[in-house]
């Protein structure tokens, strides 16, 4: 069971001697449809990049400056790391500051270190500058603009 099998389902005989084997793959090898310029298209570019140039065996050259070379880039990932890191951690810092939000409580809930209402008449407030300085502006542009214009009618506003 565990030996070579002997003939085919078709009743052949399966030949399995290196004679046999050899004689089929020359005759297989030989046949005109398996070619093809596969040799012909190496050498053809063996001609283009020219001789193939091997180093000695156990010259250890590439494997050290591969080494070397990853060696330095790992170095550098983990300098950008760093940097990136410490990047994150000051902008979370800064946004915490300038939200007020303040983090984490000890329950797990977000919260913030000023109250709504606070956060609410602050916003109301600077929006109330922004309305007046607005006005004014449209006031002062109102007036002052229309006199510029009764006072100078040649020349142009900039």
């Amino acid at each position: 069971m565990l030996a070579h099998p002997t003939q085919y389902s078709s009743g052949n005989r399966i030949t399995w001697s290196d004679a046999d084997l050899r004689e089929a793959h020359t005759h297989t090898t030989a046949a005109p449809e398996f070619q093809d310029d596969t040799r012909n298209v190496h050498a053809s570019h063996a001609r283009d990049i020219g001789p193939l140039r091997l180093t000695p065996p156990g010259d250890r050259g590439l494997i050290d400056s591969s080494r070397d070379a990853v060696a330095r880039v790992k170095a550098e990932a983990g300098q950008a790391r760093r940097e990136l890191s410490k990047g994150q951690v000051a902008a979370e810092q800064r946004f915490d500051r300038q939200s007020g939000l303040g983090g984490q409580d000890r329950d797990g809930k977000f919260g913030s270190n000023r109250s709504t209402p606070t956060r609410a008449f602050g916003n109301a407030v600077e929006d109330g500058k922004r309305s007046v300085e607005n006005f004014k502006n449209a006031a002062e542009e109102a007036v002052f603009g229309r006199v510029y214009r009764w006072l100078n009618p040649d020349e142009k506003r900039k």
